[in-house]
């Protein structure tokens, strides 16, 4: 996604700036297409929300599989 940033926004002085600007593009689209962007951004914030969740449940239970394999190694 930085990568594509960096490309569509040469001008961006940090990821920041060129999150602005591609906030305030889509703004503009949402304009211009008629469609409700606070409507679409609740819903992409939920999609990233459980994303974080699974990628956090994820994690915990790399962690303690990981755990479980070590205690098993130093018996």
């Amino acid at each position: 996604m930085n990568e594509l940033l960096e490309r569509a926004y040469p001008d961006a002085e940090s990821p920041g700036d060129a999150m602005m600007f591609v906030l305030c593009d889509l703004r503009h689209l949402a304009d211009q297409e008629n469609l409700a962007f606070g409507l679409w951004d609740r819903s992409a914030y939920r999609i990233y929300v459980a994303e974080r969740e699974d990628a956090a449940r994820q994690k915990k239970k790399t962690a303690l599989e990981d755990s479980e394999t070590d205690q098993g190694e130093r018996s």
